[in-house]
């Protein structure tokens, strides 16, 4: 098997098993402060007992568990054989943009200060991707991860790369027909489409709907003195608005109360059934025999939502079932473990002159406040050994922070706490 080599490393120490108060159950403290290293040995016994290792980021992507999901990743391939990496958004993407802007040097800075000096420049990053690819089998195409387009002075070369990128793609709807045949034609398996209307059963509909959106990406981006705007609005923000006027126009009107039909309760349940699906028909179909890793954000591995009605009063999600609990209800159920990351402080998302970062805020008697007052650099929890069958505070999808019975959502969680961020340089 080919080596993954990636700019920092992780030496093996003792583990350390800390009981915390009876309300926080157990938790590992996996730093060895006197390596400055973080020990990977924890999730030892997880991969030889679970074929199917779910690590869930949140959605404002940060350096610091960017890190820390390669460095897992490539200890689960290279000691317990695991052989498949989904993931919920595009390496490709990333690839092919730092080929188009290689004029900008450095343009990745993936800091990981609290284990080391150590970056992931242009060249290591391009390693790192060239060794793992082989392993990456689901993409979805239609999101950038680590650059915000708002961000980036070469926005038209983007859109560019953007355009190609959704004719190239062949797009599934929610038909393990299609899939396989997709498969069968050497294409990425989609966990699922991300800025489309995919509850349109119509293919034609909904590439003409994308292509609106495009045009008014082209639009807005083409003329001049929009830096206002950029300053103002994210990626997502922006082709939200947009499609949303072009489906008004291109479509019948739809009940859209509260916006949760565009961008709500019927948008996400459709998205993550589609995922639940693709998930289940590779692990339990295509890939049965073989050990796999999903990256996907925190929401979606979610499980018993039913439970956390907090949730449903801060989010738009109410009323859906997660693509983590469908794949936890189906015959995969004691095959697969879920991994959340929780954050002390710090900050998160892309650094940049045009988006100020907000710095994070621990909330009084949560999880995270606890072990950020333990002097708990990186710890694990696994909430298996939870003993209280009680809600607490903890923030694992950067919605905020809420109260929740969070051992039945998920089956462990790793702090880290100080969090960096991506940064990108060379932008003048």
């Amino acid at each position: 098997m080919k080596k993954i080599v990636i700019g920092v490393f992780f030496i093996s120490a003792t583990l350390v098993t800390i009981k915390a108060q009876s309300q926080f159950g157990y938790f590992r403290n996996i730093y060895d402060a006197e390596k400055d290293k973080i020990n990977l040995e924890f999730i030892d016994e997880i991969a030889k007992k679970k074929r199917i290792i779910f690590l869930c980021e949140n959605s404002h992507l940060d350096g610091t568990t960017l890190n820390l999901q390669y460095e897992i990743s490539k200890y689960l391939i290279e000691k317990h054989g695991f052989t498949k990496i989904f993931v919920e958004y595009s390496f490709s993407q990333i690839e092919k943009t730092m080929d188009q802007l290689d004029s900008q040097k450095d343009l990745f800075e993936l800091f990981y200060d609290e284990l080391s000096s150590t970056v992931l420049n242009t060249r290591e990053f391009r390693s790192f991707l060239k060794d793992i690819k082989p392993y990456i089998f689901g993409e979805q195409t239609l999101r950038f991860v680590g650059i915000d387009i708002t961000s980036n002075t070469k926005v038209e070369q983007m859109l560019s790369y953007l355009k190609s990128e959704i004719y190239e793609s062949k797009i599934h709807i929610d038909s393990i027909e299609k899939i396989e045949k997709t498969i069968g034609e050497g294409s990425f398996s989609f966990l699922y489409c991300h800025q489309c209307p995919i509850y349109e059963k119509d293919y034609k509909k909904l590439m003409q709907y994308t292509q609106v959106g495009i045009n008014f990406f082209d639009s807005v981006y083409k003329k001049k003195g929009n830096v206002a705007l950029l300053k103002k609005k994210r990626g997502w923000e922006i082709l939200k608005e947009g499609a949303e006027g072009a489906f008004n126009k291109q479509f019948p009107p739809i009940d859209r109360t509260k916006d949760r039909m565009f961008y709500g309760s019927l948008y996400f349940r459709r998205r993550d059934s589609i995922m639940a699906k693709n998930i289940l028909w590779n692990a339990d179909s295509l890939y049965r025999n073989e050990k796999i890793i999903i990256w996907v954000s925190a929401y979606h591995a979610m499980r018993d939502l039913a439970e956390a009605e907090s949730i449903y009063d801060c989010c738009i999600y109410p009323g859906i079932r997660t693509a983590g609990d469908l794949v936890y209800r189906s015959t995969l159920k004691d095959s697969m473990y879920t991994i959340a990351f929780i954050r002390g402080v710090g900050e998160s998302g892309l650094a940049n002159d045009l988006v100020k970062l907000p710095s994070l805020k621990i909330k009084k008697g949560s999880l995270e406040q606890y072990l950020h007052r333990k002097g708990i650099k990186f710890g694990f929890v696994d909430f298996h050994e939870w003993k209280e069958d009680r809600p607490f505070y903890m923030n694992p999808t950067f919605a905020k922070y809420q109260k929740e019975k969070w051992y039945k959502m998920y089956d462990g969680v790793i702090y880290i706490n100080k969090m960096e961020p991506l940064r990108i340089t060379g932008w003048r």
